[in-house]
């Protein structure tokens, strides 16, 4: 394709647009994320947690996973998607990065897991529009189930400790009890 200066213009590949979406997945992550540290913190340690909580390990291998996956999924929709249908499916796709990153920072850095889980549903229904944009084209929607899973398993995470752990919910003054 030439522009109208006369040169030439190129399509990004499907390879680099993935490169271009899991480098903004991982900048969203940095940026609007808190501190990955929480599940080594005393507060958390010592609470009580539901017997699905996988070992700590594991929660480093799903983010990578999910984060492949859904920069995969971006970027086979924006490959096969024409404006302004492509505008509309990336933006959901941001916002549901965004949210599932603030997550990290409400739970651990605000330590307010009431709030957090309030952050996981709304990333998880992003993430479920975000799948049912893509799904439209090809596999692009299928390429979202694995975040969207995740997320149904945080979610659960999530309410378990506050089920668990009422006696750290006593706010005084505004600050949960545990701070």
């Amino acid at each position: 394709m030439v522009s109208g200066s006369g040169r030439v213009l190129t399509i990004p590949s499907m390879k680099q647009k993935f490169w271009r979406f899991i480098l903004a997945r991982v900048l969203i992550a940095r940026v609007a994320g808190g501190k990955a540290t929480v599940f080594r913190e005393r507060w958390y340690r010592e609470a009580r947690l539901s017997p699905l909580t996988p070992p700590g390990w594991v929660f480093g291998l799903a983010w990578l996973l999910n984060y492949a996956t859904s920069s995969w999924a971006a970027s086979v929709f924006s490959s096969k998607t024409g404006d302004p249908e492509r505008r509309r499916g990336i933006l959901l796709w941001l916002l549901q990065a965004g949210m599932t990153s603030v997550w990290t920072r409400i739970f651990g850095d605000l330590k307010r897991p009431d709030w957090a889980l309030q952050c996981l549903v709304l990333a998880w229904l992003l993430g479920i529009a975000t799948a049912a944009r893509f799904r439209g084209n090809s596999t692009a929607g299928w390429w979202m189930a694995p975040l969207c899973l995740w997320l149904t398993l945080a979610i659960e995470l999530n309410a378990e400790f506050l089920v668990r752990n009422p006696d750290r919910l006593r706010a005084r003054g505004g600050t949960p009890a545990w701070q």
